[in-house]
């Protein structure tokens, strides 16, 4: 049975919210004509691994419903989503929203990519195609005006819809349920979601230039007879490099309603692979080379640095306790395997007071939990991207001499790129880190201070304050081969 709730929005507005199930949080937000109850079929699917939350979007009961327009807006749905998850203290959120709640998912990753660990928009597009804009943006004036008149009507016929008849056609009783609750609407909210949301959201076409800089895992679906949205997919899925497509067959708009067995299987595969750290990327090597690759340059192949030592060369033999080190064989290494993360595991004898201060204090996004009947916990946190760093003991005592003045540095130590060093360690000392060294400005550029953390973690909190390219031209920098090599590239 859902645990209902309700949180406010900055402007007070309540929210009811409904809560199944346990696990990482996965965040549901509804199209213009359903509400919470929607997303039953899929709440059945996955509450007994995921923390299912659904609440009803302001002006439809029993969330509130404000009068004035200027307290609906795309802006305001993306604080509403907001609040809901600071409500119950959820730091982020697997988020699925169809067709205006997709929308909102968008915006979501847009202007918040940290509350984000993936999205899933269904569905979404309406009025965003450039030849359809001004004719959409009419009809949604149109249904504001009949459903501030007369709401039974207006459902009718927007429930009648050109790709909504597929839903009837599949499962009319169903069809018939969600034309009811669309009947009992309110009018005041329902009209003002058209005239404010629908009708004024910009553009997800003059949105590509920052959805292109989106790396939040996406997954698009989109039915094959829903007009306003399966041009505007095709166009996400080129635009957003994280994003993957599914077009469902002989569907139309509500998708989650119309197959729900096949929304679930995808969402759940989605799912596993962004928690598995699979979800891939598009490869740049992909595009802009023609149909067959037979036009433009061919890609060049990726620079790797010249290998500190080849186990089949003899003047780069290893050694160890004076031995040299040899190939068993006179073959070369076989090809390196793909690595697709880096996951550094760490034991927290505390691990309740480790949590809340890197998931919570930090900001670190929970991507997966898992517990046992014995007692066994663990929480998988989105620290970004991951890389390894190598260093010999000189350059272990350099650093903690520059950071630091002393050699307190343990053998392994753990650092975190953030936007705002002073800002984030005032966050952590106030969670109960213990400063080591304060914020520095290093030789190499950025601001780095100290830390140390719950579970026995030294960190090190760094800003960036040069990008990599004007950090490269600094006397020290560069990758093992480009030090190999003179000025004019010769050895």
């Amino acid at each position: 049975m859902s645990r209902h709730t309700e949180a406010v929005a900055p402007d007070g507005t309540r929210l009811a919210v409904a809560v199944d199930g346990t696990g990482p949080p996965l965040l549901f937000l509804h199209e213009v004509a359903g509400d919470l109850l929607d997303w039953e079929r899929q709440v059945e699917h996955f509450a007994d691994r995921y923390t299912c939350v659904r609440y009803n979007a302001r002006g439809y009961p029993p969330s509130d419903v404000p009068a004035e327009p200027s307290r609906y807006g795309q802006d305001i749905a993306v604080r509403d989503a907001l609040a809901v998850l600071d409500s119950l203290g959820l730091a982020a959120a697997h988020v699925v929203g169809l067709s205006m709640g997709g929308f909102c998912a968008l915006h979501l990753a847009l202007e918040h990519p940290g509350r984000c660990l993936s999205v899933t928009v269904a569905g979404a597009g309406y009025g965003s195609a450039p030849h359809q804009r001004a004719g959409f943006a009419e009809e949604a004036r149109t249904a504001a005006g009949l459903f501030g008149a007369d709401v039974p009507t207006a459902a009718r016929a927007y429930q009648d819809g050109p790709t909504r008849r597929q839903f009837r056609r599949k499962d009319d009783a169903a069809w018939q349920r969600f034309g009811e609750r669309l009947a009992a609407r309110d009018a005041v909210g329902m009209s003002m979601t058209f005239a404010e949301v629908l009708a004024r959201r910009p553009s997800l076409y003059d949105l590509r230039d920052r959805l292109s800089e989106v790396r939040t895992p996406a997954l698009l679906v989109v039915g094959d007879e829903d007009d306003g949205c399966l041009d505007v997919n095709v166009m996400l899925k080129r635009t957003m490099p994280a994003a993957g497509l599914y077009v469902l067959p002989h569907t139309g708009h509500t998708v989650n309603h119309e197959e729900p067995d096949a929304f679930n299987e995808l969402l759940d595969s989605f799912l596993d692979q962004v928690a598995a750290g699979r979800w891939p990327s598009r490869d740049p090597a992909t595009l802009g080379r023609g149909l067959v690759g037979m036009v433009g340059a061919p890609p060049p192949e990726r620079p790797r640095p010249r290998p500190m030592y080849s186990p089949t060369d003899p003047h780069h033999a290893h050694t160890r306790n004076g031995a040299a080190m040899t190939s068993p064989t006179d073959s070369p290494l076989p090809a390196p395997p793909t690595v697709r993360q880096l996951r550094l595991v760490v034991v927290a004898e505390d691990y309740e007071a480790a949590v809340a201060f890197y998931r919570d204090a930090l900001g670190l996004p929970e991507q997966a939990a898992f517990s046992s009947g014995d007692g066994a916990q663990v929480v998988i946190l989105d620290a970004g991207r991951a890389t390894l760093e190598i260093a010999n003991p000189a350059q272990k005592k350099m650093i903690d001499d520059v950071e630091v003045g002393r050699q307190v540095a343990p053998r392994i130590r753990v650092a975190f790129e953030v936007d705002d060093t002073k800002a984030a360690t005032d966050r952590l000392l106030s969670a109960g880190a213990a400063q080591v060294a304060p914020p520095t400005v290093t030789p190499w550029q950025s601001l780095n201070s100290r830390l140390d953390t719950p579970a026995e973690l030294q960190i090190t909190l760094f800003q960036e304050l040069l990008s990599l390219e004007e950090r490269g031209s600094l006397d020290g920098f560069g990758t093992e081969a480009g030090r190999g090599e003179s000025a004019d590239g010769q050895p």
